[in-house]
């Protein structure tokens, strides 16, 4: 297998950028933008923001940061010097200055890193002492779903139910791996979870007080 080359890959990047923007019809622009996209994502060296930072939205908001990346790169190659700095500097100079951080902003809401899971059912006091932690309490109102309110699905995809969703979220599984399970993009699975957790968390905190010394 031949070696990767990084910068023969940084030539190619490079030479195809400039035929875009050289290019004398939108056709040829489209062709020449496209092989250079689709380079880009097969390249796996665009920059990747510390996964702490983040925590449990991380694929989400590099999924949404990369596509606003590649559409600004797409309407807006003319701004691209190659006299400062590589596609992929470029690239990824973009990526950690602005398209994360614009992604973090559109689905957690001012950064707010916590919004859109159970961790703000932390300031409930459980009982002392109780019988079940919080997670454990939470997972066992998921399960059971007491007064069956979690069975609403992502449009026709019936099998992804908010209570389907929700469990494996608590199980640490990614958007990603639940969008290829379910064959329904991050953006739609996380928007529907997010709108459906919001009318929940009064149920939740009602079971967590009733159930906590059972």
């Amino acid at each position: 297998m031949e070696a990767f080359d990084p910068g023969q890959q940084d030539q190619e990047l490079e030479r195809l950028a400039i035929a875009a923007q050289q290019a004398t019809s939108p056709r040829e622009r489209q062709k020449h933008l496209g092989h250079l996209t689709e380079i880009i994502l097969r390249s796996n060296r665009l920059y990747r923001a510390h996964q702490a930072r983040f925590r449990y939205r991380y694929d989400e908001i590099y999924e949404e940061a990369r596509q606003d990346l590649l559409l600004y790169v797409t309407q807006n190659i003319e701004k691209y010097d190659p006299t400062r700095a590589s596609v992929m500097g470029w690239l990824n100079m973009l990526m950690q200055r602005r398209f994360i951080f614009d992604a973090s902003q559109k689905i957690l809401g001012k950064l707010d890193l916590e919004q859109g899971d159970f961790s703000d059912l932390n300031d409930y006091q459980l009982p002392r002492p109780a019988a079940f932690s919080l997670s454990e309490l939470v997972t066992r109102y998921l399960n059971e779903d007491p007064d069956n309110l979690l069975q609403d699905h992502v449009d026709s995809f019936s099998q992804a139910t908010f209570q389907a969703i929700a469990l494996r979220y608590c199980n640490k599984v990614s958007w990603q791996e639940m969008a290829v399970e379910f064959g329904i993009p991050v953006p739609t699975l996380s928007s529907f979870y997010q709108r459906r957790l919001k009318r929940l968390r009064h149920h939740i905190r009602e079971y967590i007080q009733q159930h906590s010394h059972l």
